[in-house]
């Protein structure tokens, strides 16, 4: 048999045929050439899986299929890879040369890190990056060692998915890809901190990101508030939950209310709920009055929530919080 490569590039496209050459070219162009690139058509109906094929470079299987959607077709490439290490890749977003050398020598080095993510730069061939996605990157930006991604996995999707590299074994372990109402990349790296896996980002930005109006994050009502919303609930109770914690919230407007509602459907108790907004302060919330934040470190509780939307709000009290005897991760959650 064939050797294996030390890592297996899963390219998953479907009606790209702008962008998917220069995406092919920018993986077999890497400078670490012991891979092999995986592209999985989910059932073009254009010139995709055709432009693919003119590329003849051995390291490169095309994989047709009729279209069974984005889930059926990660799994198809996983089950598929033969390397010890997955590197992700998208049909319209291009790898630096760097890239996959990286992140093979990162993973390496470090045998107790599971997910290498890198930085990325979002771009646009139609003008400038929107605001909201700007801030996105920028908030990728603050995340770098596990603790980082612990942090903050409850306020965003903190891997960038076609920027990852893991361990296969570590997702064929925890049974690949699901398919449901959620975003399922989203859904892969929360089971894999809840199975012990170990997160790190590289400074370097490796992945050109390309955004465009018909992302499925953008197109998919899988990727609305209600599908994060779901797994981040989900991820809190089976990783911090117990049956008898007292949990408090610390904001009472649109940012807490998912997680004030989801806590009334259950059966956590409501200890507190906190907020600095004067008008709010002595209101009461699912029969809890309102206090002011003042009075964090003096309520009795076992896991404090913070639910905060304003741009710079999570640092701020971050700073604030480092102030009292409460630790982030134990007694306290920034959530969104």
């Amino acid at each position: 048999m064939i050797r294996p490569p030390a890592v297996s590039v899963l390219m998953p496209v479907r009606d790209m045929q702008a962008t998917i050459l220069a995406a092919v070219d920018s993986i077999l162009a890497q400078r670490f050439e012991d891979l092999e690139l995986i592209v999985v058509d989910d059932g073009s109906t254009d010139g995709t899986p055709d432009r693919v094929a003119r590329r003849t470079d051995p390291r490169l299987q095309l994989i047709r299929q009729p279209s069974t959607g984005i889930v059926g077709a990660l799994n198809n490439g996983l089950a598929t890879a033969r390397a010890p290490l997955l590197a992700r890749m998208d049909g319209d977003d291009l790898a630096r040369p760097a890239r996959i050398g990286a992140q093979v020598e990162f993973l390496e080095r470090h045998p107790d890190i599971g997910v290498c993510d890198s930085r990325v730069e979002i771009f646009r061939d139609d003008g400038p990056v929107a605001g909201g996605f700007r801030a996105y990157q920028e908030w990728l930006d603050t995340i770098e060692d596990h603790d980082d991604f612990l942090r903050n996995c409850l306020i965003e999707n903190p891997v960038v998915h076609p920027a990852s590299c893991s361990r296969t074994d570590l997702l064929r372990g925890v049974g690949g890809y699901r398919d449901g109402g959620y975003p399922e990349d989203y859904d892969l790296w929360l089971r894999c901190l809840r199975a012990g896996a170990r997160f790190h980002k590289l400074p370097q930005r490796l992945l050109r990101w390309r955004d465009h109006g018909s992302r499925l994050t953008r197109t998919d009502a899988r990727y609305g508030r209600a599908g994060f919303f779901g797994l981040k609930w989900e991820h809190l109770q089976h990783w911090r939950l117990g049956s008898d914690d007292r949990i408090a919230v610390w904001g009472a407007g649109p940012t807490a209310r998912p997680w004030l509602r989801a806590l009334d459907r259950s059966d956590a108790p409501l200890a507190a709920v906190f907020d600095i907004d004067p008008i709010k302060i002595g209101r009461t919330r699912q029969g809890v009055e309102i206090l002011p934040v003042d009075d964090v470190e003096r309520a009795s509780f076992d896991l404090l929530l913070i639910a905060v939307g304003a741009r710079g709000a999570r640092q701020l009290i971050r700073d604030r919080l480092a102030e009292t005897t409460l630790v982030e991760g134990e007694q306290f959650l920034f959530v969104a």
